[in-house]
């Protein structure tokens, strides 16, 4: 993106460019945080759209981001989510689903996850890696098995819909999936 970003603005005259920040807008991104220096030297677009007017605050607020250059949108990927309906009750029988999203710091739930859950029989935790950083790799950076946890499996349903189904308890940190969680 700052690739894109700088040749755009070597361009004569220089186009708009936007952007569009589709993740979630947490404080632990640091990556979202905008510097003086970062300002001046940082190839960024010249509107930044955020996934809502939350997500702008937080940008304005906590990231540095100026309010004329912070435009709130909406998210993309979750039209569908008025057709569906809430569960009434959960039933507890022992499945969690840990949603991992797509970063490195996701050793950390792993390892959390791993040391939570040993010894443990009555609970199972199935990990739902993101596409772009898949949970063989999460494990090689942990130095975790999942055969190390009889508790821990990783998810292979296609489909998140399905998996939330199957789940009586959702553990994440920072991804959308949570979201369709509920």
């Amino acid at each position: 993106e700052r690739a894109c970003a700088r040749a755009a603005s070597a361009v004569t005259p220089s186009p708009e460019v936007l952007g569009y920040h589709h993740c979630a807008t947490v404080l632990s991104h640091t990556k979202m945080i905008l510097t003086d220096q970062d300002r001046r030297t940082r190839p960024r677009p010249s509107q930044l759209i955020c996934t809502g007017e939350r997500a702008r605050d937080i940008l304005i607020k906590h990231g540095g981001h100026r309010l004329e250059e912070t435009i709130a949108g909406c998210a993309w990927r979750f039209e569908y989510l008025q057709s569906i309906r809430p569960r009434r009750s959960v039933r507890w029988k022992g499945n969690m689903l840990v949603v991992l999203e797509g970063l490195p710091s996701m050793v950390q739930l792993i390892w959390f996850m791993h040391e939570a859950l040993a010894g443990q029989t009555a609970v199972k935790a199935r990990f739902r890696a993101h596409a772009q950083y898949p949970l063989k790799r999460l494990l090689r950076e942990s130095a975790l098995s999942l055969k190390d946890n009889r508790a821990l499996s990783e998810s292979y349903s296609k489909n998140l819909m399905e998996d939330l189904e199957n789940a009586d308890v959702v553990v994440y940190k920072g991804s959308t999936a949570a979201i369709e969680a509920g």
